[in-house]
């Protein structure tokens, strides 16, 4: 059965929101991000509230945004504070 909607009447749709993983600062490093011999020497320190610190040391700006864009695209993870250090 599909709902029906008729012109000139109210309807309100419920969002539902979804709880939140919770991280400690003990997950590993997305699958990603472990694939890469680049990303070894990189820390991730994650909070509840799904901001993350980013650190560690690699040798191409490339690989620093690149990190951060991975990331990025793993689910709860709302803000990415990128420490990394660029040495060639």
């Amino acid at each position: 059965m599909r709902p029906v909607f008729r012109l000139g009447e109210e309807f309100a749709l419920e969002r539902v929101r979804y709880p939140r993983p919770l991280f400690s600062t003990a997950i590993p490093l997305s699958s990603s991000l472990q694939r890469r011999p680049q990303f070894a020497s990189l820390r991730v320190s994650f909070s509840t509230s799904g901001n993350v610190i980013l650190e560690g040391v690699v040798k191409t700006d490339r690989d620093k945004k690149l990190a951060e864009a991975l990331l990025r695209l793993e689910p709860g993870i709302n803000s990415v504070d990128n420490q990394i250090v660029v040495v060639p």
